[in-house]
């Protein structure tokens, strides 16, 4: 059985705000402009 540990596809989230690769602060509502987005995380080559 596959470790879930985020929210199903399709769920709605709340807006949220992070730090891209360049320092700059990013916010979901800002990005996706009420569309569907796609939202990948990952670790830097640095971990």
């Amino acid at each position: 059985m596959p470790n879930h540990t985020g929210p199903s596809i399709g769920t709605r989230i709340e807006d949220f705000e992070l730090v891209d690769a360049f320092g700059r602060w990013v916010r979901l509502s800002k990005v996706a402009h009420g569309r569907r987005a796609l939202i990948l995380f990952y670790r830097s080559a640095s971990w």
